[in-house]
């Protein structure tokens, strides 16, 4: 089974904003290695060789979709702030962010589409859902614990919680409601 493509934190630490070091690699593990194929092939100025690049220059800020649907106020003006302080604009972005979340949208309106569905905590996807879930355990701790403390990266509010989150089983928490 290959689950590198879900493999969120990859895609992040290709940013270069953390040292990748041995404890980062075990997180990464399975996921990510030096000569992966996303990563750019650009040609050095001062000696015309071929070399791998993966540090993004820039800061960067980073958000969960969740945090555009958030109902607490206090959280999205959070975040407004904090992301109008990130671009350096003089006025605040407005506190309500339009997003859309069409995949959800999809899923509401098209009740044949809800019927393929297949519910990852039966027993039978057991092997899909434990390594679905080794991936969302080790992207967030590797997400809170080295990305996210980077001095390149900006973030707002909750989304370590967010991110923490993701070690939570699904399938066991409904178990529990």
């Amino acid at each position: 089974m290959n689950s590198a493509s879900g493999a969120f934190h990859k895609w992040l630490a290709v940013l270069g904003k953390t040292e990748l070091n041995e404890d980062e690699m075990d997180l990464l593990n399975g996921w990510y290695n030096s000569t992966d194929e996303f990563r750019d092939k650009t040609i050095d100025a001062n000696d015309d060789e071929l070399q791998w690049m993966t540090k993004v220059k820039n800061p960067v800020f980073v958000m969960d979709i969740l945090q555009l649907g958030d109902k607490n106020t206090t959280h999205m003006q959070q975040l407004s702030n904090d992301l109008s302080g990130f671009l350096g604009l003089s006025d605040p972005l407005a506190s309500k962010i339009p997003h859309s979340n069409s995949a959800s949208a999809g899923v509401k309106r098209n009740k044949k589409r809800t019927n393929l569905m297949i519910d990852i905590c039966d027993e039978e996807l057991k092997p899909i859902h434990d390594e679905m879930m080794l991936v969302a355990r080790n992207a967030s701790l590797w997400i809170n614990e080295y990305f996210l403390e980077s001095s390149e990266v900006s973030y707002s509010g909750n989304l370590k919680e967010i991110v923490e989150g993701w070690q939570v089983d699904p399938c066991i928490q409904r178990s529990s409601q």
